[in-house]
């Protein structure tokens, strides 16, 4: 995780990668959920970007077929740019007998 300051920013801003574990290539059904909530869609290239209040948070990193990933808890302050690139190891276990 990468943390930089942009001080003329009122919201801010989280932004990242969701890649493969294995094969360190990005997912191209990436997602980050916010505190169990709200979901941001990522593009084909695992990339995501999208804006936050300040406040605290736990950043979960999606992609289909994945084993999810959470962040421990952040503290984002106002004017905050904060990288986060997730590793997901693919879901092996069939979904249906």
């Amino acid at each position: 995780m990468d943390r930089k300051k942009l001080s003329n920013l009122k919201q801010s801003v989280i932004y990242g990668t969701i890649y493969d574990y294995d094969t360190r290539e990005p997912t191209n059904t990436p997602a980050v959920q916010v505190n169990d909530k709200k979901i941001y869609r990522g593009n084909n290239n695992g990339v995501f970007k999208f804006s936050v209040e300040p406040g605290k948070y736990r950043f979960t990193g999606k992609a289909y077929p994945y084993i999810f990933v959470e962040t421990k808890a952040i503290t984002v302050n106002r004017g905050d740019s904060i990288k986060i690139n997730f590793y997901l190891k693919p879901y092996t276990k069939p979904m249906i007998d």
